[in-house]
């Protein structure tokens, strides 16, 4: 009768039951409220549920998870807001809990959410999209991919700037591996810092 336990519901506690990432802590690591802090959201992504704040006292960048933001009767968090937050350590993970924000909340720029608007306008709604396609097709030739850390760069043919390759873009390809020296066509997305990356990979010979 052990597996009962164990494996039916230990990791997310049956569905979150709005424990966030533990399930409630059942059993295991309490929550270990650590201090309390001040920074502004380096970015959040609402569709995966986690995003990452910037700490005003220069400390490692705090994760936070989307149960915190629905705490806080929130649905999203803009990039850039302000807030105050009380740290928790959940077995080695320091995450944000009980946000505060002072004020309105900032206006979320996605670009127009339902993806009509955001995917064909671009630049209509989203100073602050995360990456938008430019519309360009490239090719290049892997300059490194390091599977542990699941990122590496394109060096492109053209001689523009390396374009940065995340292994979900590889994985949505369905590319089995990725090696130093491969080829491939792909598709660019910038992000709010102009930095390029490779989507939509094909390969080239």
């Amino acid at each position: 009768y052990q597996d009962r336990g164990g494996g039916g519901g230990g990791y997310r506690g049956g569905g979150g039951g709005g424990g966030g990432y533990r399930g409630g802590g059942g059993g295991g690591m309490p929550p270990q409220v650590v201090g309390e802090g001040k920074g502004q959201v380096k970015f959040f992504n609402p569709q995966k549920g986690f995003g990452f704040i910037v700490r005003e006292d220069g400390g490692e960048d705090v994760f936070v998870h989307i149960s915190a933001v629905e705490a806080a009767g929130l649905t999203d968090l803009a990039d850039g807001q302000p807030l105050e937050f009380t740290l928790v350590d959940r077995g080695g993970r320091v995450s944000a809990t009980n946000l505060v924000i002072e004020g309105e909340p900032m206006a979320v720029e996605r670009g127009g959410g339902g993806g009509g608007a955001g995917a064909g306008a671009g630049a209509g709604g989203g100073g602050f999209n995360k990456r938008e396609l430019t519309g360009e097709t490239a090719t290049g030739t892997v300059k490194f991919f390091n599977a542990m850390k699941g990122f590496g760069f394109i060096q492109r043919d053209d001689g523009q700037p390396d374009a940065f390759v995340h292994i979900s873009a590889v994985e949505r390809a369905g590319i089995p591996s990725i090696n130093e020296g491969d080829r491939f066509e792909f598709d660019l997305e910038v992000d709010q810092r102009g930095k390029y990356a490779a989507v939509n990979l094909k390969p080239s010979s």
